[in-house]
């Protein structure tokens, strides 16, 4: 992926790297000749900052993850998934809408001391690229068959579900922002046994619990074998 058709690009990055201490063709052939397995690769970054951090990692009894999504700008042409998204960031200067790529981010939370401070630090470990409307990445098939364009929810959630994987059944808890309070996001979650922190939106709707008919009482029409829908919150 790296070396394209010149070696500029590689020369560029030799400059930069500081493990790079052989010839730049030594490199070259080191990343052409052995077959990367991705998945294996997050999973030994995801062990190291583990081990390497312990403690640091750990919130009130269990790993604390996290997930957003990032845009990022690209030229519109030939290439998957650039194509025009909402842009949320409120920056003025960015614009309502950005063209480019979408990716969903997921990493963990942990601490370290800095300059004798005790300062927070977010570890990006899972990047999924997001499928868009526009030109689509592809399809998933739901439990009844049926086969759908993939939409945002099918690259956030099996991020933070592989995140939660590797780390062995571990305990963890994810924090998100209010865009991922929606129903498939936590849905997911809780079939997974991850709460999930987030804030409530500002379109968020709710109702008590249902109210039960009371004995001897037997209500007709729609309500009959279901219960009475509680009070709605205002």
């Amino acid at each position: 992926m790296l070396l394209g058709q010149t070696r500029k690009c590689m020369t560029n990055i030799a400059r930069v790297c500081v493990f790079i201490d052989r010839h730049i063709s030594s490199w070259e052939r080191f990343l052409s000749q052995y077959a990367w397995d991705l998945p294996s690769v997050q999973a030994r970054v995801v062990a190291i900052i583990h081990a390497r951090m312990g403690r640091s990692l750990v919130v009130h009894g269990a790993l604390l993850a996290w997930v957003d999504t990032t845009l990022v700008a690209k030229a519109r042409g030939a290439m998957r998934g650039v194509q025009k998204w909402h842009d949320h960031s409120g920056n003025p200067d960015r614009g309502t809408s950005l063209v480019g790529r979408h990716w969903a981010i997921a990493g963990l939370i942990g601490t370290s001391v800095l300059a004798g401070k005790l300062v927070p630090l977010c570890w990006p470990l899972i990047a999924r690229l997001m499928s868009g409307h526009a030109d689509p990445l592809g399809v998933v098939v739901n439990a009844q068959g049926v086969a759908q364009v993939m939409t945002c929810w099918d690259a956030v959630c099996p991020a933070v579900a592989h995140l939660q994987t590797m780390l062995s059944g571990l305990p963890m808890r994810v924090v998100a922002d209010a865009y991922f309070a929606k129903a498939p996001f936590l849905n997911w979650m809780l079939a997974r046994t991850i709460p999930v922190m987030t804030r409530m939106r500002h379109d968020a709707v709710g109702w008590d619990d249902p109210v039960p008919a009371p004995p001897g009482v037997t209500r007709r029409g729609p309500t009959r074998k279901h219960p009475k829908k509680g009070d709605k919150w205002r």
